[in-house]
């Protein structure tokens, strides 16, 4: 594995458990309760993890002290 993410409290579509996730070449290749030999280690600390979600927050051309946002439609 590339990268190991541990000690986190993983969120999946159908699950929460305590899990540990493997990635390999920018993927999850694997979520196991024991995950070993990751090139880098993250350590989540009890925190959720949630792989594969997605942040959609976006301020759609909304004022802000003086300006305006960049997002569009397009980002």
């Amino acid at each position: 594995m590339d990268l190991v993410i541990k000690n986190g409290i993983v969120v999946t579509e159908g699950d929460v458990m305590r899990a540990e996730i493997g990635i390999k070449d920018g993927k999850i290749a694997a979520i196991a309760e024991k995950i070993e030999g990751g090139k880098k280690t993250i350590d989540a600390g009890g925190n959720y993890v949630m792989p594969a979600g997605v942040e959609v927050n976006t301020h759609i051309v909304a004022p802000l002290f003086n300006m305006v946002t960049v997002d569009d439609w397009y980002d």
